[in-house]
């Protein structure tokens, strides 16, 4: 039976003035009203302001519970988020979920919001008869008097978050390609989506049940057989990803996990941790790349295309989950960077530091490198400021030398607790001794706010073509990342 259904969530808003973001430009907006595969997703501000979009029923429905709806200052909300879907097909006396619904529950959790929020959701559903129906929370059916009072004993606070058009983009267009192509496929991701949010809802309370979840939802994106097999699943997360031992080894880890958990083996609290680390959770790796796997899915099945960039971008975020620390390390030093081999290769200094800021701070595998991996940096910024000094000194004459060289005195001071850092015991041997770590505790965050005082300096001559890179910050990026290398230390 089809029919009308508006779904409201008190908690959620789309106020696109409120959450502006670095990421918003021209080309990828934030967007208050938009179309999720024929659901028509909408502010309260914005739904006012457009009487002319819906129907008299559906606006009277909302209008009705807006009065309803009040924040923790006791004032009726004048913000929150609509859904109305047409022709949704209703079975039974459970409260309807439309495809809408079950998308815009994806972006919440893209968001993160279920981990942060007890949502509020009421859905009025318009029979042919003429009659109506409401829910809460997909409960049951409630009539207009409780539901008031639950809503004003709540309180509501509402959470803004942004809905990129991208975002929008790729899965609308996507999606809707794709039920064109094979209605087959598309009930495939579309279930793979619902999994994925019930996951999500069920992580608060149920950690176990939410990873057998998250693995289902990505085997019905990859359209596996029917088989409880591991090596089948890390394959086709492979073939996604590219071959690699460290993703096949979290596959396989993630896949054990949830078939101990279906088969009602003990699992230990260290399973559900990535190894040999121990501290990276297999789910929320899981969590932060199903979306790439949705997207890598509807490239698979025909129904958008992605630039080998995307692909480039999304490899790299999932190796920068599922590689240790110390393999990280490891692969810096074996390079044996110097000053000018950073000096000669742009890109190498970029993938330097790009691979320092995805350290985790709660992985101890590079601790026994925390020297060699200072002994590195130090060498660098020792030859980068000796460089520049000497390059300051022949300068003619002018108030911007006269700055640099009051500036200059910071490389000195920088220089300086290095030295000091190159005479504590155990440096030579690459092993401190448990009394100078504590020192060195002392004196990394030194050297760090040293390098903040600097003022920026401009390489130009050096990289004519290249955006500009100051030592100041190869130095206080360095450093937090050795602050992550021995916080277990």
């Amino acid at each position: 039976m089809g029919v009308e259904v508006v779904t409201i969530f008190p908690e959620v808003v789309l106020h696109k003035e409120q959450c502006k973001t670095e990421k918003e430009t021209s080309q990828n907006r934030l967007l208050d009203d938009f179309y999720l595969c024929g659901s028509h997703v909408i502010s309260y501000k914005k739904f006012i302001s457009s009487p002319r979009k819906f129907s008299e029923k559906v606006r009277n429905c909302v209008l009705s519970t807006q009065t309803r709806l009040v924040d923790r200052s006791g004032a009726h909300l004048q913000n929150f988020t609509i859904i109305v879907d047409q022709d949704v097909v209703w079975e039974g006396a459970a409260p309807p979920s439309p495809e809408g619904y079950q998308l815009f529950l994806y972006l919440l959790n893209l968001n993160d919001i279920h981990s942060r929020l007890d949502l509020h959701v009421l859905k009025t559903g318009f029979l042919p008869s003429g009659d109506t129906s409401t829910y809460l929370n997909d409960l049951k059916v409630l009539p207009d008097s409780v539901r008031s009072l639950i809503l004003h004993f709540e309180r509501i606070t509402p959470f803004v978050i942004p809905i990129e058009q991208d975002t929008i983009r790729f899965l609308s267009l996507g999606l809707s390609q794709l039920r064109k192509n094979s209605l087959e496929q598309y009930e495939r991701v579309l279930n793979g989506i619902s999994l994925f949010n019930e996951s999500c809802r069920t992580r608060v309370f149920h950690r176990e049940a939410s990873v057998v979840l998250l693995v289902s939802a990505l085997e019905a994106l990859f359209s596996m057989p029917s088989t409880d097999n591991r090596k089948v699943f890390s394959y086709m997360i492979q073939v996604f990803w590219g071959f690699n031992s460290d993703i096949e080894r979290w596959a396989s880890e993630l896949f054990d996990l949830r078939s101990a958990v279906v088969h009602g083996g003990v699992v230990g609290e260290h399973k559900f941790k990535l190894t040999p680390n121990r501290f990276y959770a297999h789910y929320e790796i899981g969590k932060k790349v199903f979306n790439d796997c949705l997207k890598f899915a509807l490239e698979m099945y025909g129904a958008m295309g992605l630039e080998w960039t995307q692909k480039l971008a999304a490899r790299k975020q999932i190796l920068s989950f599922v590689t240790s620390n110390r393999k990280k390390i490891e692969g810096i030093l074996r390079k044996k960077l110097t000053y000018d081999s950073l000096l000669r290769n742009y890109r190498q200094h970029e993938q330097f530091l790009d691979i320092l800021d995805t350290l985790d701070e709660y992985d101890d595998s590079a601790k026994q490198h925390l020297v060699p991996f200072l002994k590195l940096v130090f060498a660098i910024a020792w030859d980068w400021m000796k460089e520049e000094k000497e390059r300051v000194q022949h300068m003619p004459m002018s108030n911007t030398l006269m700055r640099l060289t009051q500036k200059l005195d910071n490389y000195d001071r920088i220089l300086q607790v290095i030295e000091r850092i190159r005479k504590l015991d155990g440096w030579n041997s690459d092993r401190l001794s448990p009394k100078t770590k504590p020192v060195l505790r002392k004196l990394l965050p030194e050297v760090i706010k040293e390098a903040r005082q600097l003022e920026d300096i401009y390489w130009y001559d050096r990289f004519p073509d290249t955006p500009t890179r100051e030592v100041e910050e190869f130095l206080i990026r360095c450093l937090q990342a050795a602050e992550k290398i021995y916080r277990f230390g």
